[in-house]
């Protein structure tokens, strides 16, 4: 395991020996890092708070005896590709045991009111236009060249979650476009993405 202080945050991560090696939630080291993470960091003083993104951490949130929990619902996690088996029942606790609930869609946001966390903040995805902005004022010469093709594009994990019928819909029925998808490629062969000469 190893550690940095930055100001008032600690980063703590668990180093594994072989690379490539993911450790999950559900593995049989996990009971050792939340034996680990409390001696390493110490007890708390004054206000710790410990923010969740997966409900699988939530024993190893405890062990670190925190003020605050918050649980950040970003995804419906339960329903990816290869989910561990555990991810419902701990994400009903996790939504018990928090102190602070944030959900990351509208979608998520209904969900999790349904399963009672009706004070559960919306946080819902967005942009800052004012970073966007930037781009509007390159110089002439990096503006597209007439006659270019217009792109339609994707950036984010290339997953399951991917309408697939979808993309390959809009390449064929916009030739004259590149669909153009950036991101890492998860849980799908490259072969199991959308095929055309337009889709890059």
């Amino acid at each position: 395991m190893a550690f940095e202080e930055t100001g008032s945050v600690t980063r703590v991560w668990l180093e594994v020996p072989e690379q490539g090696r993911h450790v999950g939630y559900e593995n049989d080291v996990i009971p050792d890092y939340a034996d680990q993470l409390p001696k390493l960091i110490g007890p708390p003083q004054g206000q710790r708070v410990v923010w969740l993104y997966t409900p699988l951490a939530l024993d190893i949130a405890v062990a670190l005896r925190p003020t605050t929990i918050v649980y950040d619902v970003m995804d419906d996690l339960a329903s990816f590709k290869n989910a561990a088996p555990a991810l419902v029942e701990q994400h009903l606790r996790t939504l018990h045991r928090a102190d602070v609930v944030f959900a990351g869609g509208r979608s998520l946001h209904r969900a999790v009111v349904e399963q009672g966390r009706h004070d559960a903040e919306f946080f819902p995805s967005g942009v800052s236009p004012e970073h966007y902005a930037a781009a509007r004022c390159r110089t002439a010469d990096t503006k597209p060249k007439a006659g270019r093709s217009p792109v339609a594009g994707y950036v984010g994990v290339l997953d399951e979650r991917l309408d697939r019928r979808l993309i390959a819909d809009l390449a064929e029925r916009l030739p004259e476009w590149e669909i153009r998808m950036i991101g890492p490629l998860a849980k799908l062969a490259p072969e199991q993405l959308p095929q055309a000469s337009n889709i890059t």
